[in-house]
Order: C-alpha cells, then structure tokens, then sequence
C-alpha cells in the first residue's frame, strides 16, 4: 500500500507546540521491516525552561530513534515500545500526547498515548478505530488490514475538541487527504489552539504491476495485429493475383506496418518517460523525507542530522550516475544543498594576504609557526632566521639568526620566550639572547614536534612525550609525562590545552590527560580527512582546528569531538601550518613566504 499524507497543525500559542511527523526510509531494510511511519504529538504545560519549539524537536528525534533504532522486533510491539518509553520520559516535564502509526506492507498499526484518535473512513462509512486513554503512561493499540481507498485520520485531543464529529465526517468522504486538509484546516486555524493537529492518509495500492500487464497486453495486441497482416500477405501472394492487386496489398500492408511500428516506439517511450516520471516522484519522496528528517534533529544531534541529510544527497547523486534528471529533482537538490550548507557550516572564501615575510628578510620562507601573547612567531630554517609579528599591529622583528639554528624543525613560544628545537637540543631566544636550555637526548627517538605550557616545555619523539618542567635557572631534568610509552611514528604534531592532542598521518586524533590516553573519535564530518598537515588549539581557544590539505579546508571541531564547522580557500592546500585566535576572530595561514588570514564566522 502507498500513503497520500497530508497535515494540518494549529497556529502556535505560548508554550503549546503540535507537529506532525512522516517519514519513508530510503533503505529497503528498514522500509520493509518498519514500513512508513508518521505521527500526531503535542505538547503542553513544559516545566523546563526552554523553548517549547526544541523540547518539540527533541520528541521527534527519541521518538524516530526508538522506533527505526531496532529492526529486531515486530512492527507493532516496537510502535507500542517506542510511544511508552518516549512518553515516560517526556511525561513528568510536560503534558504530552503521542498518535503513532506504521503501514507495513497492507497492514496498519496504531499506538496512541493520551486523549487522541484514530479514525477510518472506508466505502462511505466513518468509525473510529481507536480511542486514547487519559490514564498516564497508558498506550492504547490496534491493528488491521488496509484497503485501495482508505483515508485514515490521526488527531490530537484537542483537535476533536476544534472541530466537530460531523464536519469531520463529511471532510473525510470527499475522498482525497488533500481535500479533506482543504476542508478542515480553516476550522482548526480560525482557534486559537496551540494543541489541535492531525495528520490524514489517503491509502492507494502499487499501480506499477496493473500498468506492466496492461501494457504487456497491448504489445501482444500489436503483435497478433502484425502476424495478421504478414499471414494475409503470405496468402494472397501464394494465390496468384493479377499485378496490380498485389501491389496495392502490399502496399496497403506496408503502410500499416509502418504505423504499426512507430505506434510501438512512440509506445514505450511513453512507458519509459512514465516509469521515469513514477521513479522520480518515488526518490523525490524519500528526498524529502530524509531532508525533514535531518532539519528535525539537527538542532538536538547535529552529527545525527547532517548524517541524514547526507544519505538524501547520496539518494540524488544516484541518479545523476545514472542520468535521469528533471526540474524537480533540480530543484530539490538546490533545496538539499541549501540546507546541508546551513548545517554544515561550510564556509568558502578567499583567504587574505595578512603579511609578508620577505618585508622582514629578502627570499624568507616559513617552516613553521606559533602564536603566543599575540604574537605570530615564525621559524624561518631556510634563512637561519626566528622572526616576530605583531598579530593585531603587524609590528616586526628578527628574534634570532645564524648557524646555531640550521637544521631546525620546530618552534614553541611562551612570549616573550621562544624556543627552537635544532640539531644540539632546544634554543631559548629571548630579549637579544640566545643559548641552548636543553642538550639533546640519548633517550629522544626521534623528535617529531615542541610545546610549551605553563612555562614547561613539552617534546613529542616517536614513543613517548618528555616534559622538562620549568624552575628558576632554567628547566630541571626531563620526565616522561606518558605512564606507558605511545606509538607516535605516524605522528605530525601536537597541541596543548591541559591536554595533549596528537595529530597523526591517517586524520585520527588521540587525546591525553594526565599522562594517560583518553577516549576521543571525530563524528559528524562530511568526509574524511585527506592529507592532514597540522593541529591547532590553546587554553584559550574552544575549538581544535585542523589543516586539511588534500580537500583545501580548515575543520573546526569541538572537544568533545564532534564536527562544528569548515572553512574552504585555494590558499589552503599549499599552506604548511596555522594557529587560530578566537577573540579576534581569525585563523592565520603560513604558507611559504606569505601569511594568510581567514576571518572566523
């Protein structure tokens, strides 16, 4: 059975919220085990202090997630599972009411919790065909068997309270759902009655085998008609007739062959724009669905509902693979991408030249870069040179210079303290001095990136990271900040907040704290990560910031782990490292000579 859903949803009134949810799964699975499902929810009295409108889109996300999150169970004991763990949940914050239905196949299930109702109009006949209970927690069930022209109503309590049995009545044997919405909605939007909302299902039977046998029936029509002719032709040749006759049946016969023939061409590809059509309107629902779906919940699971909008671009990305296309599905995918942008916090643009080193140095060129006391301090291991510049003013200086810095790799800066790790160990530059603060290790395996926090310097090499903690003559002997030795050879650098974050080859992302590995994985992005180059975050700052190079973009995520936003520019898949500054709202860019800026939205 198909479904022809309409809706109608009263005006919204001070803490009152009603919606009504339809969803289709785009995955077989799931369309077969738990069929199309739509709901009627209200709610009222909200004891939390938030907006309603959330507290609403939170009940439809529980309420999709419990009934589609199991396909283990049969459909009705799920429906009736889901309503009462929802309603239970939900009840002791706000008086809510539920009017649940799934159709699997030809049959329809019902649960309702609360004082609404389901009603059935079938060959002229309306009768209600299940009744909430007002006894809390209560779920009330059925289930039966559906029929080609059906119309079933799901309504909130309050919306039979708006509109009369009778109006209800004579709605609903108008025969269509989108006449009965015509018919009824004036009522309910003329109240004042934040509650009132219904959904209502006209029920039609899958056409698709009715129309392949009328067709097949017509091919074999035209076919009996062409064997017809042939035979006639065969007959009256073998007669012997006079000359002109024959050719004129032949004639004859050619013509309608002929007609025949391009009647049968132009036939099916009536059929093919027709199948056609009745698939795009079948993707276009599961489009839309998924899109509804995903706008739901993004505000209450953002990973969840970017996820979902991903699966409805995957939907028409399918078909442009196989080439069918319409100005519906055009617009549809305008309207996706539209919503995937706003949820993705996709942001492209041109990066701008903030600085350029070669004012401080002819031929400078950047390896690596740092931010501290809103300084951006570079190390320039071409020129054998470490340079300051002002982040805000731009005011510029030659920190240090010479032969002690060639072959180094890495900086760190505790401003105004700058420290440079080279071939002897690690070099402080710091008010016109420079020396060597920590000699190299035997027990360094391989250096792979330096950081500072709370005047300690930090070193990761390839097994383990070494803190030498700061005193008053310099720093005391090194002590290892891991409790068990880490494997750091995939590893591209590391930031510092309070915990250390490790960036490694693959895109991963490992999280310490307190000498101990921590539980941490990214969720929510739109892609993995293609040649990930660097990592960036402070004490200061709430994000992690990651440079992407392979895709040409900034990843923002929070520290939970989860996606917030990116930011796309050409300049990026050349750059060799960032740093971000929150409070000013900007994101700098080394990348060769020249420093970019990307203002944060």
């Amino acid at each position: 059975m198909k479904l022809k859903i309409a809706k109608i949803v009263g005006p919204s009134v001070e803490r009152s919220w009603s919606q009504v949810h339809t969803f289709v799964p785009g995955e077989k699975e799931k369309l077969e085990a738990r069929g199309e499902f739509l709901a009627v929810m209200s709610l009222g009295e909200l004891t939390r202090e938030v907006e309603i409108a959330s507290a609403g889109r939170e009940l439809i996300s529980r309420l999709h997630e419990e009934y589609y999150g199991s396909l283990e169970e049969k459909p009705f004991a799920q429906l009736k599972k889901a309503v009462e763990k929802v309603v239970k949940e939900a009840s002791l914050e706000a008086k809510i009411e539920i009017n649940a239905a799934c159709v699997v196949g030809d049959v329809l299930y019902l649960a309702i919790a609360g004082g609404g109702k389901a009603v059935l109009q079938r060959q002229g006949k309306t009768t209600t065909i299940l009744q909430g209970s007002y006894q809390p927690f209560l779920v009330e069930t059925a289930s039966g068997y559906l029929q080609n022209g059906d119309i079933f109503l799901l309504g909130t309590k309050s919306f039979f309270e708006v509109v009369p049995e009778g109006v209800i009545q004579a709605a609903l044997a108008s025969g269509s759902a989108q006449e009965v919405v015509e018919s009824l909605s004036p009522v309910v939007l003329g109240k004042e009655e934040g509650l009132a909302a219904a959904a209502i299902a006209g029920v039609e039977e899958e056409t698709v085998p009715v129309i392949k046998e009328r067709e097949a029936r017509k091919t074999e029509i035209v076919l009996q008609a062409i064997s017809k002719i042939f035979s006639r032709m065969k007959q009256k040749i073998t007669e012997k007739p006079e000359e002109k006759p024959k050719r004129s049946l032949f004639t004859v016969a050619l013509i309608l062959f002929l007609i025949l023939g391009v009647s049968m061409v132009f036939g099916a590809k009536e059929r093919k724009r027709r199948a056609e059509k009745k698939q795009i309107e079948e993707i276009l629902q599961q489009v839309r669905a998924r899109k509804e779906e995903g706008e739901a919940i993004l505000s209450l699971n953002p990973a969840k509902g970017r996820e979902i909008l991903k699966e409805a671009e995957g939907i028409l990305e399918s078909l442009e693979e196989r080439k069918i296309s319409s100005a519906e599905l055009e617009e549809a995918k305008k309207e996706l991408e539209n919503s995937l942008t706003s949820a993705l916090k996709e942001y492209e643009l041109e990066a701008k030249l903030f600085f350029d080193l070669e004012m401080i140095k002819k031929g400078a060129v950047g390896r690596d870069f740092v931010a501290s006391g809103g300084q951006l301090v570079v190390l320039d291991s071409q020129n054998l040179a470490v340079y300051s510049l002002g982040a805000t003013e731009k005011k510029q200086a030659i920190l240090a210079g010479g032969s002690q810095i060639e072959g180094a790799s890495q900086l760190a800066a505790f401003w105004p303290k700058v420290f440079i790790l080279g071939k002897e160990g690690i070099y402080q530059a710091s008010g016109g001095n420079f020396s060597l603060v920590v000699k190299k290790d035997k027990d360094w395996q391989e250096a792979v990136d330096l950081g500072t926090f709370a005047g300690n310097l930090y070193l990761l090499d390839k097994k383990m990271i070494w803190v030498y903690p700061a005193g008053e003559a310099g720093f005391g002997n090194k002590k290892a900040w891991l409790k068990n030795p880490a494997d750091f050879s995939e590893a591209l650098g590391m930031a510092i907040d309070g915990a250390i974050w490790v960036l490694k080859k693959d895109g991963s992302i490992e999280k310490y704290l307190r000498g101990e590995k921590d539980a941490f994985g990214i969720a929510g992005m739109d892609k993995d990560f293609s040649e990930p180059a660097a990592l960036y975050t402070s004490p200061e700052e709430e994000h992690l910031y990651i440079l992407d190079k392979g895709n040409s973009r900034i990843v923002v995520l929070n520290k939970n782990g989860e996606y917030y936003s990116q930011y796309k520019s050409p300049q990026i898949s050349d750059a060799q490292s960032l740093v971000a500054w929150e409070k000013e709202g900007k994101i700098f860019l080394l990348n060769g000579s020249k420093i970019y800026q990307i203002e944060l939205q």
